[in-house]
């Protein structure tokens, strides 16, 4: 039997969701397509979807943002050579990407590096970086999440949109924008307000200097698990614990809602790596993102 490729529409919309469930910590953004306010709904005009089947049973989700933005998650037997599918697999997939104008391809490793590798041939990534996806636990040491004695935390809304904009600056030139590339401030300035309307972001605020010095927060909420984003703290107030607080209580926020919490860091930054794991976080698996 070949592999059927469907478009996700109502008709398929509940399998795919099932589908993603079952590992939804690896692929938290691809779920968080399908979830308005806490229900299913199917994917906005300017996101395509493919649902992958092999004998009437779903092995792969793909979608596609107008902006060529790729989230994928793929059963890995069928992303091994030696699975009889695998050519079938590669050659409709080269089919469905030459459709568009790709811009990142973002998700688990092994799929991730599947997907860069089919086309390849047509279009190089201009950088692919490695990161690890660590997901909440419980920290031992309850005792140090504890703010010094000048901050405070506030949960933000739209209000603060001007008092976050400029750790919003740093933080996507720093940690977001690709080598190579201009920095939009209009952009940055829409998603942050977007992201402010839809997501749990939380700053500290620094009472002597007037001024937010740390955020974090969610950038995607799916059906059972929620992933945390946009973590920077200004360099001046670098290792004072800011960013484990933040990530600690967001984490124990969303659980309060029975939602479990991932985040992923970039294998190269051991800085973040050791606060996320005193915040109560433990190294799970691997995460790539390829930019072209």
């Amino acid at each position: 039997m070949k592999i059927d490729i469907q478009p996700i529409t109502k008709i398929n919309l509940e399998n795919v969701v099932d589908f993603l469930k079952k590992d939804e910590k690896t692929c938290i953004t691809l779920m968080s397509r399908f979830i308005k306010n806490g229900d299913i709904e199917i994917l906005p005009s300017y996101i395509k979807g493919y649902a992958f089947f092999s004998k009437n049973e779903i092995f792969g989700v793909l979608t596609i943002s107008e902006g060529g933005v790729v989230l994928h998650h793929f059963t890995k037997e069928f992303l091994n050579p030696e699975n009889p599918f695998f050519e079938e697999l590669r050659r409709v997939i080269y089919l469905i990407l030459g459709e568009y104008n790709i811009y990142s391809i973002i998700g688990d490793f092994d799929g991730t590096d599947f997907l860069t590798n089919i086309i390849k041939t047509e279009k190089s990534p201009k950088i692919q970086i490695p990161y690890t996806l660590m997901i909440f636990k419980e920290p031992n040491d309850k005792a140090f999440f504890k703010l010094p004695k000048d901050f405070s935390l506030k949960k933000c809304t739209k209000n603060d949109l001007d008092a976050l904009f400029t750790l919003q600056v740093a933080y996507e030139l720093v940690e977001v924008l690709p080598p190579g590339e201009d920095f939009n401030l209009d952009n940055c300035r829409l998603n942050l307000r977007h992201n402010l309307g839809i997501q749990h972001i939380f700053g500290i605020f620094s009472k002597s200097q007037n001024q937010f010095v740390a955020k974090a927060g969610t950038n995607a909420i799916g059906l059972n698990w929620v992933q945390i984003g946009g973590v920077f703290t200004s360099t001046k107030y670098r290792n004072l614990g800011l960013a484990c607080f933040l990530v600690n209580h967001i984490s124990k926020f969303m659980s309060e809602s029975k939602k479990s919490v991932a985040l992923f860091v970039k294998d190269s930054n051991e800085p973040a790596k050791k606060a996320y794991i005193k915040a109560g976080f433990e190294p799970d698996s691997k995460f790539c993102i390829c930019y072209f």
